[in-house]
């Protein structure tokens, strides 16, 4: 994933000063995104176990996302609620590092919380451009949105890592090293599938942004 997201942060950065709010929030999710893979890498090599960098990442990375979909979903209700959330989340996070799995282990409990969140986020803004009356007066399509597709990579990767955060605690767990193995590499050949998918969509969006007038 390290290389992929690298090529698609290029475009981005080059035209970053262009770029609407939210869309540079999906930019910022990239660049942690890509830290995040490099980062694991260098710190399980120096140091060894690298989980405390991996929920340290994931947290902000959700942090990040949470200002993107308050960006892009429309009603104040709503973003109450997402900010509501970051805090519960921030909380959980806290929680499950310190009493329940550690430091030192992958925190599937605060990771399946929040992707879930994340999940329901993406599902809410895809409501919200099927009823969207703007889209609809001026018969724009909502696949020529670049948030459709910000979003549609979003859930993709969010689905398929989903069922990692979900299985990854009980594969700690499991006695049987053939089947932990197994179970691990069908999760993360799935998981690398979805953030490729993602990648792919993001970069669609990118092309749907609209170029200023000069």
């Amino acid at each position: 994933m390290l290389g992929i997201e690298f090529l698609v942060l290029i475009p981005f950065t080059l035209r970053f000063k262009s770029l609407a709010r939210n869309e540079k929030w999906i930019y910022y999710y990239l660049l942690v995104s890509f830290i995040f893979a490099g980062g694991s890498l260098i710190w399980s090599k120096v140091w060894g176990n690298n989980m405390i960098f991996v929920n340290t990442m994931t947290l902000l990375q959700f942090y990040i996302l949470s200002m993107f979909y308050a960006t892009v979903i429309k009603g104040l209700n709503i973003r109450k609620v997402v900010r509501m959330l970051t805090l519960i989340i921030s909380i959980v996070f806290v929680a499950d590092i310190m009493f329940v799995e550690g430091h030192k282990a992958f925190n599937s409990i605060f990771t399946s919380i929040r992707t879930l969140v994340l999940l329901v986020y993406g599902v809410i803004f895809f409501l919200q451009l099927q009823k969207d009356e703007e889209l609809i007066e001026n018969a724009v399509f909502i696949n020529t949105v670049p948030n459709f597709w910000f979003n549609a990579g979003l859930f993709v990767y969010l689905c398929c890592s989903f069922i990692l955060t979900l299985s990854y605690n009980l594969l700690q767990r499991t006695d049987d090293p053939a089947v932990r193995t197994m179970a691990k590499t069908l999760t993360m050949s799935l998981n690398y599938a979805g953030g490729v998918i993602e990648i792919i969509f993001f970069y669609i969006g990118f092309l749907k942004i609209k170029r200023p007038n000069k």
